[in-house]
């Protein structure tokens, strides 16, 4: 791994478990193991190095998401699973796998993305993306659970994305990822235009 990989994990795995603020360039080249000088030599400042990390966290998600729309199961099946990705994604990132911390775009969209207007606009681009492919579930739950005068895919992306996060934001802060397992079938509910 480079030293710039080693920089943007670091970051990502720093900036899931404490959050953007609470965490410095100094200890973020020590997780990585690099001086000063080489976090300088690619990043002007901590802000363009979450910009990557974020993507970096970003483009995992979709990498499982991708992987489990394209696997055989139901619809219903592959909504539990990509719920489930964000407690594999603790389990990956979090130092006590235990200790649930929620998803790294919406914590940081929370924390920073209102002061830091470049920051808040990567994050809304990371979460349309994550939205577009969503849009295929979304058809195939329609379709599995016969919903009655559907949403557009697109806009029902948008509702169950927000629902998760909004799920993931309780899960995080009762320590219970129960608090997202426990709600899926609200899911389906949102797929409903009215």
């Amino acid at each position: 791994m480079s030293s710039k990989e080693r920089l943007i994990a670091a970051a990502t795995k720093l900036f899931y478990r404490k959050g953007f603020t609470a965490v410095g360039t100094k200890e973020i080249c020590q997780e990585a193991a690099v001086n000063k000088g080489t976090f300088y030599h690619f990043f002007p400042s901590k802000v363009a190095l979450a910009r990557d990390a974020l993507t970096h966290y970003a483009m995992l998600m979709a990498e499982k998401q991708t992987q489990i729309l394209s696997s055989p199961g139901t619809a219903r099946e592959k909504l539990e699973l990509v719920c489930g990705s964000f407690l594999a994604a603790n389990q990956e990132l979090a130092e006590d796998p235990d200790n649930i911390h929620g998803c790294l775009l919406g914590n940081i969209a929370l924390e920073v993305a209102q002061a830091d207007s470049k920051i808040g606009e990567h994050v809304n681009q990371l979460m349309k993306h994550s939205c577009s492919g969503m849009a295929i579930l979304v058809k195939e739950l329609i379709e599995e659970f016969q919903v009655e005068d559907p949403v557009e895919p697109e806009e029902g992306a948008k509702r169950i994305m927000a629902y998760v996060e909004g799920c993931l934001m309780f899960a995080k802060a009762h320590n219970d990822i129960g608090e997202l397992r426990n709600r899926l079938d609200g899911c389906i509910a949102l797929l409903h235009k009215k």
